[in-house]
């Protein structure tokens, strides 16, 4: 469960192995390993992919699922998400007007739920 998680979580946030590695301070081939390889990673390591990911090992290892709050905790916890929704000036129009019509949408979603 802990390498489908593990790529899951990267794929998510569209982050390379090797971004990755440099993160954890580890080589690119040894992510490669958790993800595919079964390799299993010390219990310090471990707590590095938690913390960077912003999940729980439990999640990590497959014994609880994320909630809504640690899924959004988790992909604004990318810098370059984070980033993007401080400084949305590079977004084109079009990102722009998807991410307006998509709140507007969860807008009425939500009020009709309340009637």
């Amino acid at each position: 469960m802990f390498s489908l998680r593990l790529k899951e979580l990267r794929n998510k946030l569209n982050i390379s192995q090797q971004k990755l590695a440099d993160a954890l301070g580890l080589k690119r081939t040894t992510i490669a390993g958790y993800e595919t390889k079964g390799r299993e990673p010390s219990i310090e390591i471990l707590n590095k992919i938690a913390n960077y990911f912003n999940v729980s090992i439990d999640y990590l290892t497959g014994r609880e699922e994320l909630t809504p709050d640690q899924e959004l905790a988790a992909l604004l916890s990318d810098p370059d998400m984070h980033v993007a929704f401080q400084d949305y000036s590079s977004w084109t129009d079009e990102d722009k007007k998807e991410l307006i019509t998509y709140l507007k949408a969860k807008r009425v979603m939500r009020e009709n739920k309340d009637k």
